[in-house]
């Protein structure tokens, strides 16, 4: 994972796509959730705001940081999230923060 976000973060910052940099902000914010570090995680994720993924990392992230107010209205807009997309289709079924264990399987 994070060679390819190394990949990704060369390719943003040698390009001003902006498909680019939401992958390289949703990717690097994902590998600092599955890191536990939360408080990096959340402003990169902020940036990914047409992802429902990235979203529901966002609600995740605020939940364990300082930001946990912001926890259910993030969640919100995750479930909210009506995109076409096969990322919407695992994330709004995926309800509860506190069972979103996939996110954290990675560093067990």
């Amino acid at each position: 994972a994070d060679e390819a976000v190394a990949e990704l973060e060369t390719m943003a910052s040698d390009s001003p796509s902006s498909a680019i940099q939401h992958a390289f902000n949703g990717a690097k914010g994902a590998v600092l959730v599955y890191e536990g570090k939360y408080d990096q995680a959340v402003p990169l994720l902020e940036r990914d705001d047409d992802n429902a993924f990235s979203l529901f990392r966002l609600a995740y992230a605020s939940q364990k940081t300082v930001k946990s107010q912001l926890a259910q209205a993030r969640l919100a807009a995750a479930m909210a999230f009506n995109q076409p997309t096969p990322e919407q289709a695992f994330v709004v079924p995926a309800v509860d923060l506190d069972k979103a264990e996939h996110l954290t399987a990675v560093r067990r």
